[in-house]
């Protein structure tokens, strides 16, 4: 973590050295391959046999219970560790549909990333400063605020679902407190989902040992331990990381938001768009 305490954080900066994972999907449960390669070239790519493509929200298929963007699903952790850590410039090949759950967090991939080294480019990073804006999508409410730097307050609430699960949580980004208080963070969802879920085609690779199970009164399951007491919100505050990548900037800004998911993720990303790059 050294090296990251003394990041210019104005340029680009990619791995040292490639890094692979092979394991399964979340939702797939089918078999998938990794190689994260450095790139010269800013932005997230996905190596494809007609080219590389960069993955940004116009690439967003499906946003329903993960991220699926340019045929990959699930790969939101992944972008999460990269855009936690403060990389911009990757190419990826991924063999398979869906990206490794590995233990349901960013923490392996932020590990990996960190064992392989990191190195600036010598562009220059690009930066969105967020508007004041705000949006409200039925149950979901979001608002941001200008801001020197990248803050976070999420707040989750299942209430309204009979459901004793209300958290929220305040984040100031840095590549350290990203690797201390939100890569550990595991997915999660309630045991009387899992079946409706499984019916759809999704949760197929899900296991105790990469999500956490919640009953109806918010508590995992008895053979898990959390690592942290509001787990769940933090990994909400991982997924927004992750789709933030799909911007292809560093954001400055305070993002407060309520009830939110993959898709208000990518639909306020789309907005900030529509601004003009610092």
């Amino acid at each position: 973590m050294v090296m990251h305490m003394q990041m210019d954080i104005s340029k680009d900066w990619t791995l040292g050295e490639a890094i692979a994972f092979e394991g399964h999907g979340l939702h797939t449960g089918r078999p998938s391959q990794v190689l994260i390669k450095p790139i010269a070239k800013a932005g997230f790519w996905l190596q494809t046999p007609q080219g590389r493509l960069l993955l940004d929200t116009d690439r967003v298929e499906r946003t329903d219970w993960s991220t699926t963007v340019a045929g990959i699903q699930t790969i939101e952790h992944v972008l999460a560790a990269a855009y936690g850590l403060g990389l911009s410039a990757l190419c990826f090949e991924i063999d398979g549909p869906e990206c490794p759950i590995l233990d349901g967090s960013a923490k392996l991939w932020g590990e990996a990333m960190l064992a392989a080294g990191i190195r600036p480019l010598e562009s220059k990073r690009r930066w969105l400063k967020a508007p004041a804006w705000q949006a409200e999508w039925g149950a979901v409410r979001l608002e941001l605020e200008p801001a020197d730097e990248l803050l976070i307050r999420y707040t989750i609430d299942y209430r309204q679902h009979d459901r004793d699960l209300y958290q929220s949580y305040d984040y100031r980004w840095s590549p350290e407190s990203f690797m201390a208080q939100i890569a550990p963070a595991r997915t999660f969802t309630f045991a009387a989902d899992v079946a409706r879920l499984q019916a759809a085609g999704l949760a197929l690779g899900g296991r105790l040992e990469n999500a956490l199970v919640l009953d109806e009164q918010g508590q995992a399951d008895a053979s898990q331990t959390l690592r942290f007491e509001n787990e769940p919100v933090r990994h909400k505050i991982l997924d927004l990381l992750g789709d933030l990548a799909l911007s292809g900037a560093r954001l400055l800004g305070r993002i407060t938001i309520s009830g939110g998911g993959h898709q208000s993720h990518v639909k306020m990303i789309r907005s900030l768009g529509q601004q003009a790059s610092l």
